[in-house]
């Protein structure tokens, strides 16, 4: 059996992914585990409408119950001690169920009509071998705010373990620094000096405007903690006129994978080679999913 017929027999079955992490789940919610709406609800603090609209993000404190950033963690540090990107990490009921915890926060900055983009990632970024997060980018290179003023169009980073300044931590350069905003996205240059580093600690999180330039900062080699984390995009929905593709979560465990297909064919290439597994077994899975479709 070759690497690759092996790595698709692995990928396809739930029993897989349960023996590798025990204490998720694939296909069973359990919400009641892993949301806290009551809570959440008394946690939010007054927003800053202000700040949101001329800085273009907001902090989320203690987003996630310590249980839920640890199990994810854990697992996500599992998958790579297995060689498996930590994108896998949306197989998991549990990854899905933050979502929950985030709805009250993104109600507030989008309204309750908002949609959860086909744009998730997961990062396990470790300074003894790696040199930082992604370069400098934007997440929409058109302006995204609406009639109103406001962003429609907004990127969600949670931290599941602590994001500290030594180990690639998110520098965001606020709207107000950017000389480019909004007449000139495509231009991220003379940047750097312009930013925020902004540590988070672990079960928090980070929503900014999609228009928002910002990167993984570098790693000092001599920290041993990696920083561990995960990613959506949301919309208000019908706020723009771009065709993005939506989903509807929950989403099956095949709708998973197939998401998580498309996410390495997308973004693959910022961290992993062609012949990487993933990248070939996603390359794969999309064609024969468009052969079917044919």
């Amino acid at each position: 059996m070759t690497p690759l017929v092996a790595f698709f027999r692995n990928v396809e079955r739930q029993a897989f992914w349960l023996q590798l992490a025990p204490r998720l789940h694939v296909d069973q919610p359990s919400p009641s585990t892993f949301s806290d709406s009551a809570g959440t609800l008394a946690r939010l603090s007054p927003l800053d409408s202000d700040h949101w609209r001329t800085s273009g993000y907001v902090r989320l404190p203690s987003l996630l119950n310590p249980s839920v950033s640890v199990s994810l963690a854990q697992a996500i540090t599992t998958l790579h001690s297995h060689d498996l990107h930590p994108t896998f990490i949306y197989v998991y009921d549990e990854a899905w169920c933050v979502l929950d915890a985030l709805r009250p926060h993104l109600s507030r900055l989008l309204g309750d009509d908002f949609d959860v983009l086909a744009d998730v990632w997961a990062w396990h970024i470790d300074p003894r071998t790696d040199r930082g997060g992604w370069p400098i980018h934007r997440g929409w290179y058109e302006d995204v705010r609406d009639a109103t003023d406001t962003p429609a169009l907004l990127n969600v980073w949670i931290a599941l373990t602590d994001a500290t300044e030594r180990n690639a931590c998110i520098h965001l350069v606020p709207l107000s620094r950017d000389p480019h905003y909004p007449a000139d996205l495509h231009n991220l240059g003379s940047l750097a000096d312009l930013a925020l580093a902004l540590p988070a600690p672990a079960g928090s999180g980070l929503v900014w405007n999609a228009n928002a330039a910002h990167w993984g900062g570098t790693c000092d080699p001599s920290f041993d903690q990696p920083r561990i984390s995960m990613s959506f995009t949301v919309r208000r929905r019908a706020a723009l006129p771009h065709d993005f593709s939506c989903i509807r979560p929950p989403l099956s465990f095949q709708q998973r994978l197939d998401l998580i297909a498309s996410q390495f064919e997308t973004y693959g290439h910022k961290e992993l080679s062609a012949d990487r597994l993933e990248m070939r077994w996603a390359a794969l899975l999309r064609g024969m999913r468009a052969a079917a479709r044919r």
